[in-house]
């Protein structure tokens, strides 16, 4: 039975981190939407003394009661134009602190850990999963045509996108050229972490191989691994040099040759769309190029677009990522600040990310973790909308309930 129960913990971590569809291939099963719905409600059910233990226990309830007070403000900000949809990504952050939640009290009931290494290994080990599922599809082909169908969802994949497939979509998840993508770079970043707490070198090896994963299919995670190496290698040169920074170093060096050269000999495309952002961004800071022509460009350009008047306060109660008329202008932003700012102007932002950055601050005391996560932030819901109960914020938010769950752990089983 006890097996039973760690796989059904498994596909229960992959599914409620990589949000696949499966309704397009089963048609009686429920959406995405619903299952993460039915899912919190079984948690409750099942959980329910432990989850209202843990949440009194720590800061949880005050990001619940921050993202009531925003649903009632988009609420009535929406009144002459209600639309339920509207205020489904704050519901489903709600939903989903529940699920990831009930992650850690799963995990701790099936294998009693000692500490939080051994959620993270096992976070890292789900990376790993779905790296072996995109190096598959990319050996063959055919697999890959489960990915495409994921991502098309039940009307196809649209014509304007198709050009996305030659190079792109690999793995099974949702949301493929940004949330899954950044997912992989999120558990890269916590295997390096792992490395860097002297967890083994595989685990270095394993961050780099997640970072590939994370590459076929977008190149913010990229931009961000390069950063956040570079933090890593500094924290390193300002302690006493040992063995271990000279073969992470030359293992840094190797392995980055070795990718560069399987995408250019097998994936001609794909290298040559991760080397126009590459140099999107060398011309953006050292010429001062910013063509509305390259992604960089509009990123900093079309894309920053502010609410005007009042709006700026309340916000409009919806985003503007698939385009709105708006004071007679049609206006589009894939950036995730002003995004949250037309939904809910400054109350929105300037109650909900200190409520965020208060919990993940009280929690995650290690310097290189903590610096790494709100560096991957700032970066990711720049390029795009994370804030809204994304897969992405959540496994932010996990790593402090990790870690507060933990010493509750360790106090209650004294």
């Amino acid at each position: 039975m006890g097996k039973i129960n760690k796989i059904i913990l498994f596909l229960y971590t992959f599914f409620v981190i990589y949000l696949p569809d499966f309704s397009v291939y089963f048609p009686f099963l429920p959406n995405t939407s619903i299952l993460v719905f039915f899912l919190a409600t079984l948690n409750i059910v099942l959980l329910n003394k432990h989850i209202l233990w843990v949440i009194k226990k720590n800061e949880i309830y005050a990001i619940f009661i921050v993202l009531f007070i925003l649903i009632i403000q988009l609420t009535i900000t929406n009144l002459d134009d209600f639309d339920l949809g509207n205020l489904w990504p704050l519901g489903l952050f709600i939903v989903q602190i529940i699920n990831y939640l009930s992650l850690v009290i799963w995990f701790y009931k099936l294998y009693h850990p000692e500490n939080v290494y051994s959620l993270l290994k096992y976070l890292v080990f789900i990376g790993m999963i779905q790296f072996f599922i995109i190096l598959f599809m990319q050996l063959q082909p055919d697999l890959k045509n489960i990915a495409v169908t994921l991502y098309g969802g039940k009307e196809g994949v649209p014509e304007r996108l198709r050009y996305l497939l030659s190079y792109r979509i690999y793995g099974i998840g949702s949301s493929y050229t940004f949330m899954l993508p950044l997912i992989q770079t999120f558990f890269s970043v916590i295997a390096l972490y792992l490395y860097s707490e002297g967890k083994g070198f595989f685990y270095f090896i394993t961050s780099v191989l997640l970072i590939y994963s994370s590459i076929v299919n977008g190149r913010t995670g990229m931009y961000i691994y390069i950063i956040i190496m570079i933090i890593y290698f500094l924290k390193q040169s300002l302690q006493k040099f040992n063995l271990k920074i000279l073969i992470f170093s030359f293992g840094t060096l190797i392995i980055f040759v070795i990718s560069v050269l399987f995408i250019l000999n097998f994936y001609p495309d794909r290298f040559t769309w991760i080397t126009e952002g590459i140099e999107e961004i060398i011309l953006l800071f050292f010429a001062g190029e910013t063509s509305q022509n390259t992604n960089v460009g509009r990123l900093i350009g079309e894309h920053l677009v502010f609410p005007k008047g009042f709006d700026i306060i309340f916000g409009l109660g919806k985003n503007i990522f698939s385009g709105i008329t708006y004071r007679n202008n049609y206006i589009h932003s894939d950036i995730g600040y002003i995004n949250d700012l037309f939904r809910g102007g400054i109350i929105y932002i300037f109650l909900l990310y200190p409520t965020i950055l208060s919990f993940f601050n009280k929690y995650c005391t290690k310097p290189f973790l903590k610096t790494s996560l709100v560096l991957f932030f700032v970066i990711a819901n720049y390029k795009g909308e994370i804030t809204g109960g994304t897969p992405i914020i959540l496994l932010i938010l996990l790593i402090p309930m990790l870690i507060s769950y933990n010493d509750m752990y360790i106090s209650h089983n004294k």
